[in-house]
């Protein structure tokens, strides 16, 4: 195989680096930020609120979009059997 040819290749691994190392690494870093957590000494501007309704937004119109793509999907495989 040359190295074109391999460069659009997944690599998987397993074995300590499968899939689920990355989860077994960051659920103890979790709990640490979450049971350490202090007061904070910041400040958020009037932006961020307006930055907040954005991203929300844009979560729930992708979120309206995948789900529509995956119902067309639905159907289109129903309707061939």
């Amino acid at each position: 195989m040359s190295a074109h040819e391999d460069m659009g290749r997944v690599h998987r691994t397993k074995g300590r680096f499968g899939p689920h190392f990355r989860f077994h690494l960051l659920l103890p870093v979790c709990l640490l930020l979450i049971l350490t957590e202090s007061k904070a000494q910041a400040y958020a501007d009037p932006g961020s609120g307006s930055l907040i309704l954005q991203m929300l937004f844009a979560a729930v119109v992708g979120a309206l979009f995948y789900v529509r793509r995956f119902a067309a999907w639905i159907k289109k495989k129903v309707s061939k059997n």
